[in-house]
């Protein structure tokens, strides 16, 4: 059988006035699917010769009584211990671990239809079914353009109609997250778990070394004329040297910052003409307090000190650095995700109480 791939990012859009909890109707798909999902962990359960773990029997009794909020504070529970803690394995792996795509896959559905009623999830899943020939391959985008046809397919575990796979898994590079440019050099720069060095002078990138193991990040920043690359990873800001012409990408040292228990996103001001002058800034978050954004000094590789953004500013976000006016715009959800708000900090002094920014307000400076 000729077998079609299809590859789709989608987002849905619903409507304002539906949230979280207002509705204990979901379609009898969605049951079938959790029935299912749950039959699935249980085989795994076999073929592992353990006990299913308590949260996962937890997690399924939840679903059984349409119970969103419980499957979404499961989640979100068992979630940060993973990207807190367990991601190295540092801690020992948790029993529940091996069982938990199966859950995300579930409580994503469960949320779609949360937040978006019944009839437009349902036009938005089955339109896309309907739309990819038996027997197909299809490389979903989004949570909504994965996890909603992965409901309301006929069996997912068995493919039919089609095979639905996360895009994710596609490359043993465990996907591509980010990417940086260098082009005074001609080069590009691409990584997930390895970081890849692209010559983009030509009609086509083209691999110049083999790829670096940097482990998985989203977050990275670029310093150019000082030869150096960051990437955030837990609490830890990891030091890249680029490599002159097509000599590979090297670690140059790491720095674990103390401004937060994780970092995140980090951007470099390397406005001064002097490379030993350059600072980063970093996204440092803090168990129930607001976020801070730390300053470190790339040319002795030092913290220096930090700021904290206001009270319900707690999630890490992304940064811009605007270099011709001296300032670095911060950004993060307030409010569960209700509304965005940023600050702009002066470069001069990353110790100054930043102001609100819905109206980019200026930071003043102290020194």
């Amino acid at each position: 059988m000729k077998k079609s791939i299809y590859i789709f990012g989608f987002g849905l859009l619903f409507a304002a006035g539906i949230g979280f909890g207002q509705t204990n109707s979901y379609p009898s798909q969605l049951v079938v699917f959790s029935n299912a999902k749950e039959k699935q962990e249980r085989q795994l359960a076999r073929e592992l010769h353990v006990p299913l773990p308590a949260e996962v029997n937890d997690f399924f009794k939840s679903a059984h009584q349409g119970d969103f909020l419980a499957l979404s504070n499961s989640v979100d529970w068992l979630g940060g211990q993973l990207f807190a803690g367990y991601a190295s394995f540092t801690n020992g792996q948790p029993a529940w671990l091996p069982f938990w795509q199966p859950m995300t896959e579930v409580e994503t559905a469960y949320e779609i239809f949360a937040q978006g009623g019944t009839k437009y999830p349902m036009a938005f899943g089955n339109g896309i079914i309907q739309s990819i020939p038996a027997g197909s391959i299809y490389f979903g985008g989004s949570d909504a353009g994965r996890m909603l046809v992965t409901a309301l397919c006929a069996d997912h575990a068995g493919g039919k109609p089609f095979c639905t796979l996360t895009q994710n898994a596609l490359s043993d590079d465990s996907g591509l997250y980010d990417a940086f440019m260098d082009p005074a050099h001609g080069y590009a720069y691409f990584f997930g778990n390895y970081l890849w060095k692209l010559d983009i002078t030509g009609n086509l990138p083209v691999p110049v070394c083999a790829p670096t193991n940097t482990g998985g990040s989203s977050y990275a920043a670029i310093d150019p004329a000082a030869g150096y690359a960051y990437i955030t990873r837990n609490t830890v800001l990891n030091r890249y040297r680029l490599g002159a012409g097509t000599n590979a990408v090297t670690s140059a040292g790491s720095l674990v910052l103390g401004a937060g228990s994780t970092i995140g996103s980090v951007e470099v001001d390397d406005s001064d003409p002097d490379p030993s002058k350059h600072n980063a800034y970093v996204f440092c978050r803090v168990a129930g307090n607001p976020t801070r954004v730390a300053k470190v000094a790339l040319g002795t590789f030092v913290e220096g000190a930090y700021t904290s953004l206001d009270a319900g500013e707690t999630n890490l976000g992304s940064t811009l650095v605007d270099a011709t006016n001296q300032g670095v715009y911060l950004f993060c959800d307030e409010g569960g995700g209700r509304h965005q708000c940023g600050h702009r900090e002066d470069q001069n002094d990353a110790r100054h109480e930043p102001a609100r920014a819905h109206r980019r307000r200026q930071c003043g400076r102290d020194g």
